[in-house]
């Protein structure tokens, strides 16, 4: 961009290679043609991948998806098949994992929509990557607005009701309990010598 010029766009343009010393940007058009820009501040914004978060049954050949109403939320198109299955599904409630920005508008859209909403977060507070006191009042609004937010717990399975559709959340809090309404699952558990699991002390 020129000092004190107008703003230019580009398109259909892939950025090959930065020259920090010489403040120099090579790109490629869509038509090969390769071209050197100057620059005197540059800004890499690229975007971000959405990752899989290692929750078993998101993955492998009986991974469920969309069709199951388990849903990964990165663009407009993942929230256009939510509204889709919402409105073949039909659910009364939905669990949202993850209490970042996407995650409390995802809560905010449900409830809004009549779902009663449980937001999980494994870390301390929702939105952590702000002050925490900004978090507890967001916190705060969420439950005033009925979402249920369970924090310092961790998912790691979500598998679907052999009877049915209904779905199941498998989740540990910091104790090593699972919090209220949530399903349990026995491997964070310990094993007696009958082989059965065993909550830990303090677990109902």
């Amino acid at each position: 961009m020129p000092a004190n010029g107008p703003a230019s766009s580009r398109t259909d343009t892939l950025a090959t290679g930065i020259d920090v010393t010489g403040k120099r940007l090579s790109v490629r058009d869509a038509e090969g043609r390769t071209e050197e820009l100057p620059y005197d501040a540059l800004i890499v914004g690229t975007g971000a991948v959405s990752i899989r978060p290692p929750i078993e049954g998101l993955s492998g050949p009986d991974a469920l998806g969309p069709g199951d109403g388990v849903h990964l939320v990165h663009s407009m198109g993942d929230t256009f098949g939510i509204m889709q299955s919402l409105a073949a599904r039909r659910p009364k409630s939905a669990v949202v994992i993850g209490a970042d920005y996407i995650g409390l508008e995802m809560a905010e859209a449900l409830t809004t929509g009549g779902l009663q909403v449980t937001q999980i977060e494994a870390l301390p507070e929702v939105l952590p990557t702000v002050d925490p006191e900004l978090g507890a009042l967001v916190h705060a609004e969420l439950e005033a607005h009925g979402v249920e937010v369970i924090t310092s717990t961790q998912v790691f399975a979500i598998t679907r009701d052999s009877a049915g559709d209904a779905l199941h959340v498998w989740a540990t809090g910091p104790d090593g309990c699972s919090p209220p309404g949530l399903r349990r699952w026995p491997r964070p558990w310990p094993v007696r010598t009958d082989g059965r699991a065993s909550p830990p002390s303090g677990c109902e």
